[in-house]
This record gives structure tokens, sequence and C-alpha cells, in this order.
């Protein structure tokens, strides 16, 4: 399953590719958008594009899929990949942003979105997980909102002190930020 707007960022091309690579199975796009069209003419065999649908739809969808793909060739946070592991669906996604800091290899694939044998691969390996998976629903509540709102008052409370924010128990400097030449 694919969530999401149709559109170059979002690479549905790529996806589409992989999921031919693999031979069988089934696609579902859910979304609309500039490309729409082109991925409708080249879409493999197996896929089935749903629209735009309201959250409700999207939760159904979701809850009938056993992965939900999001190899965008950038994510600075992803709503729908954290709504997936809230629902408890292995997810792929691209490993450029912010997925990397939540998707482990118990709860879906990072790819490399440029890499159409990457997100095959990543597709097979979230497909060998289990659904519904109980330690997604708990990265994802990890995230939720109020916990996030959370750390960003502290922050912004340590900020206002003129104290030093330090790093969350557990949490991993992004890019070298925070380490010392």
């Amino acid at each position: 399953l694919y969530i999401g707007s149709l559109t170059h960022r979002k690479n549905v091309e790529r996806l589409q590719q992989a999921f031919a690579r693999l031979g069988g199975g089934t696609l579902t796009i859910v979304g609309g958008g500039p490309l729409e069209e082109r991925l409708r003419e080249t879409a493999p065999v197996g896929t089935r594009f749903a629209g735009r649908l309201s959250s409700d739809g999207v939760a159904a969808e979701i809850a009938k899929a056993d992965v939900i793909c999001l190899p965008s060739l950038e994510e600075p946070q992803g709503q729908a990949m954290l709504e997936a592991l809230a629902r408890g669906r292995p997810v792929v996604a691209t490993r450029v942003g912010g997925p990397a800091e939540v998707i482990t290899p118990e709860i879906g694939a990072l790819v490399d979105p440029l890499d159409v044998d990457s997100i095959a691969a990543g597709m097979l390996a979230a497909a060998a997980l289990p659904v519904p998976s109980q330690a997604a629903v708990q990265a994802a509540a990890a995230h939720a909102l109020p916990i996030q709102a959370e750390k960003i008052e502290a922050v912004l409370a340590r900020a206002a002190d003129g104290t030093p924010s330090k790093p969350a128990s557990g949490v991993r400097p992004r890019s070298g930020a925070g380490v010392d030449p």
C-alpha cells in the first residue's frame, strides 16, 4: 500500500518498478496528483488505484494492507508512516529524513529511494514481519503528538532559562550534529 500525493518527490514510479520486480502480490495506490495518468499507464499487473480517500477510507486501506511503502526522495516527518505503524503495519520508508529516526528492522525497512533494488528488498523484508505488529504500535506511540509537544516545551523552557539542551537518552545525533571535531 502506498499513501500520498502522486508527485515526483514521493517516488511512486520507482515503487512501481520495485513492485514489478517482485513478480506477484498487489500494490494499492491511495492518493492523487500530477503523475497519476502516467503512473496508471505504466502500472504493473497487480496495481490498483484507489484515488483520494477520506481519513476513514485511508484507515480501511491500512487495515487491509500487509505493508505500507513510502519511498519518498525526502521525508521530513512521515505522518502516513506513523499512522501505519499505529495500526500495527510494517513500513518500507526512505532513509532520507525523519523515518530513519523511527524505523527499525523489527517494524519495517529503510531503503535508498534512488535504488529500485533497495526498495524491492525492503518490500520483501517488511512482508516477512508480523501483522499486526505490537512493536510498530509501540514505535508510533513514542512519537504521538502529546509526547512530541512535551519535548518541544522542554526544549523551549531550557532555551528560555539558558540551560544547554541535551539529547534524550537513546537519541542519536543526526549527521554528526552535536559531535565535537
